[in-house]
């Protein structure tokens, strides 16, 4: 998450992006709405969420999971890297979001 105090959201439509990141994480794979997010350890990188909302900054979906406890702002320093995300270093990840009810 940006450490820049100066950055600042303001969400409209809470309802419709709680909406967008549930039906992405949460959904049945038979629903269009579903993403494969490629974890089951429940934590995913800054890059996926980029990805997965491209339409939004990353930096705000994060503290919007966060702030509505979606998932928890995790460092790579404080895991097992064997839990990584399949295919990244340490390098690429930047930020890590764990999302329990994803295990």
């Amino acid at each position: 998450p940006s450490e820049d105090r100066h950055s600042s959201w303001v969400v409209l439509h809470k309802e419709s992006i709680l909406k967008r990141v549930n039906g992405a994480l949460f959904a049945d794979p038979s629903f269009k709405e579903y993403v494969r997010l490629a974890s089951n350890t429940g934590i995913i990188s800054t890059a996926i969420i980029k990805s997965t909302f491209p339409e939004y900054d990353a930096d705000m979906i994060t503290q919007f999971m966060v702030h509505f406890e979606i998932g928890q702002v995790v460092d790579l320093s404080q895991i097992n890297t064997n839990m990584a995300p399949e295919g990244s270093t340490s390098s690429d990840l930047g930020p890590l979001l764990f999302i329990p009810a994803l295990v």
